[in-house]
């Protein structure tokens, strides 16, 4: 019965327009520091709103536009992902990562699209959760088992890779951070970012892994 729910799992459509900053000062063959930026900028259906509003479209009768019988998103968004990498020695290093993002739903969209929402958890994640698990915020119900999404993330990681034998190499790391909604749900309780307290929302966790490093791929396993 939850709207916001309901209209993540419902067809719509995103007509969307991305703007992507990529920085890499990665050298080649050269042992030495360097830095990895990448910068997402999307807006989705302003377009359309003013080809609406030009032709004087009318509403459906729940209060939205349509394209082609199909509600259509509206939003902006943006996300970044910052890495630093230390050089330790020729097989060692530390890997610094900072990423963030935040979509602000309006207009034709009450909440965003499920495949433009923020996660946290999984592989590429905090990876002491579950991917989809954690938030927003300090929200907690094992029942509750739908994909959890939220409109703000923050995450950080710390990483120090390590050579062991031959082609397998290890890594310690750890990985803090979180999502949060930008406004209250009763379906999910204390998962509103509030600046007064999301210090203690922050999810820690931390672990090894291993890297099976044969130079054109690279297998990873992580236990956290």
């Amino acid at each position: 019965k939850d709207p916001r729910l309901k209209y993540q799992y419902t067809n719509h459509l995103v007509p969307l327009s991305r703007y992507i900053f990529i920085f890499n000062n990665q050298p080649i063959r050269k042992n030495r520091d360097f830095i990895f930026v990448r910068t997402n900028i999307e807006e989705s259906g302003n377009i359309f709103r003013l080809t609406d509003k030009l032709f004087n479209t009318a509403e459906t009768e729940e209060g939205y536009y349509t394209k082609l019988g199909v509600r259509y998103t509206q939003f902006v968004r943006f996300e970044t992902d910052f890495r630093y990498y230390k050089f330790l020695n020729p097989k060692s290093n530390l890997v610094f990562r900072f990423a963030g993002g935040v979509g602000v739903p309006f207009g034709n969209s009450d909440v965003l699209p499920v495949e433009k929402g923020f996660y946290a958890g999984g592989a590429n994640g905090n990876r002491g959760w579950e991917i989809r698990s954690l938030g927003p915020g300090s929200f907690s119900d094992p029942e509750n088992v739908f994909d959890k999404m939220g409109e703000l993330w923050l995450e950080s990681n710390i990483e120090y890779r390590f050579p062991m034998y031959s082609f397998l190499h290890g890594a310690m790391f750890a990985d803090i951070g979180n999502i949060w909604l930008l406004n209250e749900n009763i379906d999910f309780p204390n998962g509103k970012f509030e600046i007064s307290n999301f210090n203690e929302q922050i999810a820690v966790s931390s672990g090894f892994g291993l890297r099976f490093d044969f130079s054109f791929f690279i297998f990873r396993i992580d236990g956290a």
